[in-house]
């Protein structure tokens, strides 16, 4: 692994994940007859574009701010980047202070 290190890590996680997704869906639908079904912001963009346009942009960005708010919460806000992001929650008037 000190050979590869971080270079093979990458690519090997995604691989895992994939492998993962694919033999759940083949479990799921084997053990419990689970399907997908069509998004309902298809069925929003059907009826109305604009709205399904302003939401498939807004819900994936709010769920990235509060999935950096999180994971800054649980390590600690110390290191450059890490740091930059806790002074703009900050600045926003939702400041990070660590479980720990």
């Amino acid at each position: 692994m000190t050979k590869f290190g971080l270079i093979a890590a990458g690519p090997a996680l995604l691989i895992a994940y994939i492998i993962h997704f694919v033999l759940l869906n083949i479990l799921t639908h084997t053990l419990q007859g689970f399907r997908w079904r069509p998004l309902s912001l298809l069925l929003l963009a059907r009826f109305s574009p604009q709205v399904a346009v302003i939401s498939s942009f807004c819900l994936p960005l709010g769920t990235g701010v509060f999935s950096l708010r999180a994971v800054l919460i649980k390590t600690g806000s110390e290191g450059r980047i890490p740091a930059r992001f806790a002074r703009i929650y900050a600045a926003i008037g939702w400041p990070i202070r660590s479980i720990s």
